[in-house]
């Protein structure tokens, strides 16, 4: 788990989320496909020094304000405008800090599936063995350690919902008929601009 959550592996997580970046504003023309292999050829962490980072980071709040610079310091004047083009320094750590976290809970629930296991199999070996039980810090009436052990999480354990990203874009309000989209236009119900009446009685 504390590999998962190094510096290293925040390093590496920012990174990718910076060479993504780059590839996904190159299939959509927004920059040349050769910036994003350039970029993406020097998002390797191995290429940075990470206690400079630290430092920088430090001294501006955001460890990507530092990184951004070292990445258009690598791949040169010509492509260094394309680098962390559109994108704030919050939407690159959020989406590093979510790239951390997926992997962590995936660590996390098999660690917790296996303490389930071996709690649910005491419970089961010593199913029958008396002990003392009590309430509000006080001895009661004897009870079994099968029935006063693990509780219910040992019987079954759901595993959190990983949505469909394509679910999840059609579900955003932005994309549903008759909401507000991106740019501040309403829609009506067949996906077109829609006139507010009080608007066009004001302008008329």
């Amino acid at each position: 788990m504390r590999d998962l959550v190094s510096d290293e592996a925040w390093l590496a997580a920012l990174l990718t989320v910076e060479a993504t970046l780059a590839r996904v504003q190159a299939d959509a023309g927004l920059i040349p496909a050769s910036s994003a292999d350039a970029i993406a050829g020097i998002c390797r962490p191995e290429r940075y020094d990470i206690a400079a980072l630290g430092a920088a980071a430090a001294e501006s709040g955001n460890p990507v304000i530092p990184l951004v610079v070292a990445l258009r310091d690598a791949v040169g004047p010509a492509v260094a405008p394309d680098v962390h083009s559109g994108a704030t320094s919050q939407d690159v750590l959020d989406s590093a800090a979510m790239l951390i976290a997926g992997r962590a809970v995936d660590a996390l629930l098999g660690d917790l599936d296996g303490a389930i296991a071996a709690a649910a199999g005491l419970a089961r070996t010593h199913r029958d063995t008396p002990m003392a039980g009590r309430t509000l810090l006080q001895r009661a009436v004897p009870v079994t350690f099968g029935r006063a052990g693990p509780p219910g999480p040992v019987r079954g354990r759901a595993r959190p919902h990983r949505p469909d990203p394509a679910v999840a874009h059609r579900a955003h309000p932005d994309r549903r008929p008759g909401r507000r989209a991106r740019h501040g236009v309403r829609r009506d119900r067949e996906g077109g601009p829609r006139r507010d009446p009080a608007r066009a009685d004001r302008t008329r």
